[in-house]
């Protein structure tokens, strides 16, 4: 992994299960699950470090640190699935274009 050296514009918010929602200011967000940050935690801190170095990294000033590294993270994943994109699900609309009506 290797952490972009962008501006920093998003907000972590903290789901009700524990996880992260990140919002970007581009009307884009991300989902970054407890379980994954931690796994990754410590490889994430060390990229953190490296990216300090090249950008300056502000939070809000109440917001924990991790808010700031699970932003740096999902940024980096965004970033990267923006470069290399994967079809995950292809949806296509109905036939008659319309939605059932409910009666």
């Amino acid at each position: 992994m290797t952490l972009a050296a962008r501006h920093l514009d998003f907000t972590v918010t903290e789901t009700d299960d524990h996880n992260f929602v990140v919002r970007f200011s581009e009307s884009a967000f991300a989902v970054v699950f407890a379980r994954e940050f931690a796994e990754a935690h410590a490889e994430i801190e060390r990229h953190a470090h490296i990216a300090g170095a090249q950008e300056v990294l502000l939070g809000k000033a109440a917001a924990p640190r991790e808010h700031l590294l699970i932003g740096l993270y999902a940024r980096t994943r965004l970033l990267e699935d923006l470069k290399e994109p994967v079809l995950v699900r292809s949806v296509a609309p109905s036939s008659t274009g319309a939605a059932p009506r409910k009666h």
